[in-house]
């Protein structure tokens, strides 16, 4: 130890203890000081108020018209505190429902925005993250034929906007897709840029240029990539086959052109390819497909149409000028080798019907009967048929309506319309209701009706509700649009709706509100938003801009996502 010259040892430790001493006591004041009472800051006083405006004492404001205040409440939990960015897969949530955000367009009409998922007993299991949510047969209906019932399929397809491709001219926004299931139990990644939903079987596309297609069932398997098969090396043009291919597949069974110029169907379950020496087909409608085989000297295309069944054997010969396909046990057909007129064959090819000299029949057929055009420019006479082929008997100023068309309602019931009312018939009765455009639904009861209005920008039209005997349940209104809710073939409630009605010259737009309206005109719900019924849930939902809600089949809410603190303003 170093000592410095003048002090003793002693005499240092003693002045150490008196400087610990010392620091002790100034913090003890220091703490003592900080647990007095602050002081009042000290404000300026505010300055004289300024008078008041020069009032209008003619001008009073009724505050009881002013609707109360209702803070927005929840009827849902979250799966688990922060963010949920993703479908993560389980088997421990049921059946899942989309809801979605909503923004407000310049037009006051409202256009849902994010999605997300939510359980059928309230708890959210993503965050509104996806740019679409797609119930799987909405997504792959429109390719099938005409009437072709369509089927509910345990799927989603789901996407996200990736980014913008084009020029200034033209752009593009290219999607990321994917699927999952309904209960989310399996979810794929977001790889694919197209989704078609088929009855076995879920096609996934990577791109528009090769057939690099996966093919997963609706458990999630992945079960082959078409590319791993060896006929894929026999297809004569990959970028136009893989469009051909994913959209038209039907019972089972797609086809592609072969570099032969022949074609081979493929078991879309298997991928398992059987080569043929057909021309050109179509899709299997039930259980047959039309198939073209080439002749020479006959048809201006070179070219016949028959049918073949799912064993790929031909049960009606080829003789036919153009592709026919069966719906209900039906197809409309020309006999080009034979030179007859347009006919009606059943599955057997057995002719049920052949159309009258100097009338042509239209080739949308759709089951329930059929139309027949005169073609003669002085008479403009059109017949109807039921599918038995018993003719239509119309009221006369409906026979030489040059632009009639007739539209099946069901159960036997049609309807047609003039320049000044609609009819609804079956064999034995006929219903006219003047001033009516057309009639869109009938249930035996009532009919939703649309009336044309005109204006200083266009024609549009209103509809309404109408019973049998004229009386109108719900009378139409400018701008709103009524839909039908319908149980077991009846209709049960009414939602009309605002937000987007269609003007044949331009498309205007109102604000979006609902209404959902009893079988007698009485209101149960509206509110601003856009109200929706989903058939096969039985549930409602709304869409609004600061909330989504699910109802159930009585419109009692069962789930409420808000969106937005609830605030005085």
């Amino acid at each position: 130890m170093i000592c410095v010259p003048g002090t003793t040892k002693g005499s240092m430790k003693n002045k150490v203890r008196k400087t610990i001493l010392l620091i002790l006591v100034l913090m003890a004041a220091l703490l003592v000081s900080a647990c007095k009472k602050a002081e009042p800051t000290q404000y300026l006083p505010p300055p004289d108020p300024a008078p008041p405006p020069e009032m209008k004492w003619d001008v009073q404001a009724d505050f009881n018209v002013l609707t109360p205040f209702v803070p927005l409440h929840s009827l849902h939990t979250r799966l688990h505190e922060g963010s949920m960015p993703e479908l993560i897969p389980s088997n421990n949530y049921g059946v899942l429902l989309p809801y979605s955000s909503a923004v407000i367009l310049e037009n006051g009409s409202l256009l849902a925005s994010k999605f997300g998922f939510v359980t059928a007993n309230g708890t959210v299991i993503t965050d509104l993250i996806y740019d679409g949510i797609t119930r799987a047969e909405t997504a792959r209906n429109w390719h099938h034929y005409p009437g072709s019932p369509i089927e509910a399929f345990p799927a989603y397809s789901i996407y996200i906007e990736a980014s913008e491709i084009g020029t200034d001219a033209w752009v593009y926004t290219e999607r990321k897709m994917a699927a999952c299931a309904l209960d989310g139990s399996w979810v794929t990644p977001f790889d694919y840029i197209n989704i078609v939903f088929t009855e076995n079987v879920i096609l996934m596309a990577r791109d528009h240029s090769t057939l690099d297609i996966d093919i997963i069932d609706y458990n999630g398997n992945h079960l082959y990539n078409v590319l791993d098969r060896e006929w894929v090396n026999d297809v004569l043009d990959e970028s136009w086959a893989t469009s051909s291919f994913m959209w038209n597949i039907a019972e089972g069974y797609g086809h592609v052109q072969l570099k032969n110029n022949k074609i081979a169907f493929i078991d879309i379950l298997t991928g398992n390819a059987y080569y043929t020496d057909f021309i050109e087909v179509h899709m299997f409608n039930e259980g047959l497909a039309s198939v073209a085989v080439r002749i020479n000297n006959i048809s201006s295309d070179n070219k016949i149409w028959g049918f073949i069944n799912t064993d790929f054997e031909i049960v009606i010969p080829p003789m036919y000028e153009w592709s026919p396909f069966f719906y209900n046990g039906r197809a409309i057909v020309q006999d080009y080798l034979h030179r007859t007129p347009q006919q009606v064959i059943d599955r057997q090819g057995k002719v049920l019907f052949t159309v009258p000299d100097g009338y042509s029949i239209d080739h949308s057929y759709e089951g329930p009967g059929f139309t027949l055009y005169s073609r003669s420019e002085e008479n403009r006479l059109t017949i109807f048929l039921t599918r038995d082929f018993e003719r239509l008997a119309f009221s006369e100023e409906f026979k030489y309506f040059e632009y009639n068309h007739i539209r099946h309602l069901g159960d036997g019931w049609f309807t047609t319309a003039n320049e000044v009312s609609a009819l609804l018939m079956n064999k034995d009765i006929e219903y006219l209701f003047p001033g009516v455009a057309n009639i869109n639904y009938f249930d035996g009861e009532s009919i939703v009706f649309a009336k044309n209005y005109f204006d200083g920008h266009g024609h549009y039209y209103n509809t309404g509700v109408m019973a049998l005997d004229g009386r109108e349940i719900i009378p139409p209104e400018t701008g709103v649009v009524i839909t039908p809710v319908t149980r077991n073939g009846k209709m049960a409630a009414f939602i009309a709706g605002t937000g987007s009605y269609f003007y044949f010259y331009d498309q205007e737009y109102t604000p979006s509100t609902y209404r959902l309206i009893d079988t007698n005109g009485s209101v149960i719900i509206q509110g601003s938003g856009i109200l929706t019924y989903h058939e096969n849930l039985e549930l409602y939902s709304i869409q609004s801009t600061n909330r989504f809600s699910w109802l159930d089949k009585d419109a009692n809410p069962i789930i409420i996502i808000p969106f937005l603190s609830s605030t005085f303003d």
